[in-house]
């Protein structure tokens, strides 16, 4: 199994989630989600359980979530069962194992591609990879939209690992290496614009939280 996939499929990731400052990232995440003008058609990017999916949902007309963890999908699926049992006309989403640098969608199948929770500052070497197979599918005047962890948060992200018992085995001026598989990936401005840019986006930036940002990016 891929060391990742182990990471997010852990109960401690689990509890990162509701370890500050992760948590409120999460809460300004869900808040700017609902304010920023979902619509249409959306793929969500490294959905894992559902958790960002089911919001889109509430917004956009139909959403589609990808993962690599079957078993996070399978909780996402019961979530999703759960929520179509009381839903009428049945759910707008639904979700698939996939693997984000190779996708099956059509070229220009979008109006929103999302990768919320750091899901692109963890993509590593595949980053840039799934950042042009998210352009391919988004349409010409589409939006992909990413929160990441900013330049300034690693003291408070090395103590949040540390006191959910995560081990660092190598860390940079851009990443974060765990002996639990993950590796993380920080971002400055200037670093995100340039990865938009070479890969022929437009970025429009933004602080979410003390240690994260928001990009959308336009063709």
């Amino acid at each position: 199994m891929n060391p990742v996939q182990l990471f997010y499929e852990n109960p401690f990731f689990e509890r990162l989630r509701i370890t500050q400052p992760f948590k409120e990232y999460l809460e300004k995440e869900e808040q700017k989600i609902k304010s920023c003008g979902i619509r249409g058609k959306v793929l969500d990017i490294g959905c894992g359980n559902g958790r960002s999916t089911e919001i889109l949902a509430r917004l956009a007309d139909y959403v589609i979530g990808i993962d690599f963890s079957e078993r996070l999908l399978e909780e996402a699926n019961e979530r999703r069962n759960k929520v179509y049992h009381h839903k009428i006309g049945g759910a707008n989403w639904r979700y698939y194992l996939e693997d984000a640098k190779s996708l099956h969608f059509e070229d220009s199948s979008f109006d929103i591609v999302s990768m919320f929770g750091n899901t692109f500052g963890n993509l590593y070497s595949l980053r840039d990879q799934v950042l042009k197979e998210a352009n391919r599918v988004l349409k010409p005047d589409g939006r992909i939209i990413v929160s990441v962890f900013a330049e300034n948060i690693l003291p408070t992200y090395l103590d949040l690992l540390s006191s959910n018992g995560l081990r660092v085995s190598q860390q940079d001026e851009n990443y974060v290496f765990l002996r639990e598989g993950l590796v993380s990936e920080r971002f400055s401005r200037k670093k995100l614009e340039q990865i938009c840019e070479g890969a022929g986006l437009n970025p429009q930036i933004e602080q979410l939280t003390d240690v994260t940002y928001w990009c959308e990016a336009t063709k």
